[in-house]
């Protein structure tokens, strides 16, 4: 009887022992199996920008590179300026054009007006379009930059520049001095239309003396 009691309980053993080794040898393969996945790849953020020029079809207008480009600039037909005072002017203020928008292109040049309010005489205007658009705080430091180039405050439109917010544009008027001339300077910029425009008035005006 003892015999037969030994006997039933290593068979009982020997069968538990197998099953264990079954169920090991499942969960390892198990194991392995998910080992073997690649987790999935998330987008990545904060990528260094490429140095490549911009593929065609980025940007609405060919040749632009950033979003802070004025399409405008782009399409624009540039033209010299044809008179001493406009040349002048040209040299004097394109340099301040390019070093705060980039580039800049003289588009449209207009000559003497005399019918103006209380005797004041237009003398020159300048139309330029810049590559950067043209904000509000723009224009504040094209006046800053202006000023710290030497030129001088008017009474023309005030000290500082004029801001209209629902019109969309910014004044400021300037004196300055060359070889060739003296100018008073009025610059407005139109947010609108992304223009600039520089009028040069005859000196003795009442709106130089406010």
């Amino acid at each position: 009887m003892c015999t037969v009691l030994l006997l039933c309980a290593g068979i009982i053993v020997l069968t538990a022992a197998g099953c264990s080794s079954k169920k090991q040898k499942e969960e390892a393969g198990g194991d392995e199996n998910q080992q073997s996945v690649e987790p999935s790849k998330e987008p990545t953020f904060g990528a260094a920008r490429s140095d490549k020029p911009a593929p065609k079809g980025l940007f609405p207008v060919e040749g632009m590179t950033d979003i802070s480009d004025n399409p405008g600039y782009f399409t624009a037909k540039e033209i010299r300026p044809t008179t001493d005072a406009t040349r002048d002017l040209d040299n004097l203020l394109r340099p301040v054009f390019v070093k705060l928008f980039g580039s800049a292109k003289l588009v449209a040049e207009g000559g003497l007006d005399p019918n103006r309010p209380a005797g004041d005489v237009l003398l020159n205007s300048m139309t330029y379009v810049v590559r950067r658009i043209l904000t509000h705080e723009e224009g504040d430091e094209l006046h800053k930059t202006l000023v710290a180039q030497g030129f001088s405050r008017s009474p023309r439109y005030g000290s500082k520049p004029v801001h209209s917010r629902s019109g969309g544009f910014v004044m400021m008027s300037l004196f300055e001095s060359t070889n060739v001339g003296h100018y008073s300077l009025g610059i407005r910029l139109d947010l609108n239309k992304q223009t600039m425009l520089v009028e040069s008035f005859q000196l003795g005006s009442k709106y130089d003396r406010l």
